[in-house]
């Protein structure tokens, strides 16, 4: 319960006990009665939810914002009854937001919360008001991320993800009510049209366009190795090759988070041959298996000049796309659970992401096996009735008849259509039962 007293100089003054239990104070200066009822009746609310760890209603929320970094508002933070006030311009905010990042994500993720921030800030203003952006702002954006920034619908749709998530910070911290990206409709994050495969006859072509065994090492690792690059790549040590157990210990920086640190991978026999090279030629003391560790936009680079002397063109997401052949490769002939346990992705992300439908195996669909017999053979015969079993019995026949009505046979070699005989009064329907006429013409 809080009180309210007027000192000697006319300033207000509100007193209460804390969630500690120690009297505190707050100095309301000048006010009139109704703004000093007003004031009082908050701090109580404030109190109230400080104690009972409810939480507060709409209109002390808005009434929080709208003191944000005002006087009134740092007395309430000095008396513990409000968090200290986030700054509330998209710059300030989003700045505060990824400070918090920096200590959980790696530089890569907090790289592309970056370039969210840069679109977010060109097409919003870096000095409009979080709780200013509306769903009608969202809307826009997506539109903007399509047409001006000309972003593919998987990007717009992490880019989306990401400001949805920064939103929802703005929402637990109380800033907003509601997120404004909460009820966005996204593009698919999927983007099919970018798979590409890489066959075994196109890889032999790069590894010998290759212009050194270390070249030769990571185009393998990254195609029959399934293993990501540069992440996984830079921290694969010559201790990591298990050669009595035939296996290759994968360190995955990517999974760390999902409690998946590390994975192991079969010694493929396309991988032993290169990686047994590279062991003999390596220095004395050599810990890496990659000695000169690059980042990954200088390997997309130099790939794509092996790729181009190889005499090909550079295919879309160059090094996704070797993990996604191998993996479609693997597929083929493994269980799904093992190809995915050795990627490093679970069967969801490979069905979505990573599997392909090689042109393979599109003509493949197209071409009649031997084992499949004739087009007849294929399509198979509809089940007949027991009373329509005989019919079946003369092969060389094209019809036969039942009773008083005449059947088709289903022959390759009929071209023309055969006129049934006439009809009699019984008609082609089943029997009535329980009427006095029979044929179902009368």
């Amino acid at each position: 319960m809080a009180t309210l007293s007027r000192e000697k100089n006319g300033d207000l003054r509100v007193r209460f006990f804390g969630k500690d239990g120690k009297r505190k104070s707050i100095c309301l200066g000048k006010q009139n009665d109704r703004n000093a009822a007003r004031l009082l009746d908050r701090i109580e609310t404030l109190l109230s939810a400080l104690k009972n760890g409810t939480i507060l209603e709409d209109h002390i929320q808005q009434w929080l914002i709208t003191i944000a970094d005002t006087p009134m508002a740092k007395k309430l933070e000095s008396a513990g009854l409000i968090k200290k006030q986030v700054k509330l311009t998209l710059e300030a905010f989003i700045d505060d937001y990824l400070a918090l990042k920096e200590k959980k994500v790696k530089p890569s993720t907090l790289l592309t919360f970056k370039q969210t921030k840069r679109r977010l800030i060109k097409f919003l203003g870096a000095k409009i008001s979080i709780p200013d952006v509306t769903e009608a702002d969202a809307d826009k954006y997506l539109v903007f991320l399509s047409l001006q920034e000309k972003l593919s619908d998987a990007t717009i749709y992490r880019d989306c993800k990401r400001s949805r998530e920064i939103f929802n910070f703005a929402k637990k911290s109380r800033i907003i009510r509601d997120n404004p990206f909460a009820s966005l409709i996204l593009p698919s994050e999927e983007n099919k049209e970018r798979m590409f495969e890489i066959t075994p006859e196109m890889a032999a072509k790069v590894l010998e366009a290759c212009p050194s065994l270390e070249w030769k090492l990571i185009f393998a690792m990254a195609r029959y190795g399934g293993i990501r690059v540069p992440s996984e790549l830079v921290k694969l040590r010559w201790q990591d090759i298990l050669w009595s157990e035939n296996k290759i210990f994968i360190h995955s920086p990517k999974t760390a988070h999902q409690k998946k640190p590390y994975r192991f991978i079969p010694l493929f026999p396309e991988l032993k041959p290169l990686l047994e090279q590279a062991y003999d030629a390596a220095p004395e003391g050599s810990i890496n298996v990659i000695s000169n560790c690059k980042g990954a936009k200088n390997y997309r680079k130099g790939l794509k000049q092996i790729i181009l002397k190889a005499g090909l063109l550079p295919w879309p997401k160059l090094f996704n796309n070797l993990r996604s052949s191998r993996e479609t490769e693997l597929a083929k002939t493994f269980s799904l659970q093992a190809t995915t346990a050795w990627i490093g992705n679970t069967p969801e992300i490979a069905l979505k992401n990573y599997l392909q439908v090689t042109p393979n195996e599109w003509q493949s669909a197209t071409i009649l096996r031997p084992e499949s017999g004739t087009p007849s053979a294929i399509f198979g015969h509809f089940p007949v009735h027991q009373g329509q079993a005989e019919l079946c019995k003369d092969s060389q026949s094209l019809t036969e008849v039942h009773g008083s009505c005449e059947v088709m046979r289903n022959d390759a070699s009929c071209n023309e259509v055969i006129q049934s005989k006439e009809v009699t009064s019984l008609g082609l329907e089943p029997r009535t039962y329980g009427l006095k006429v029979c044929c179902s013409t009368n």
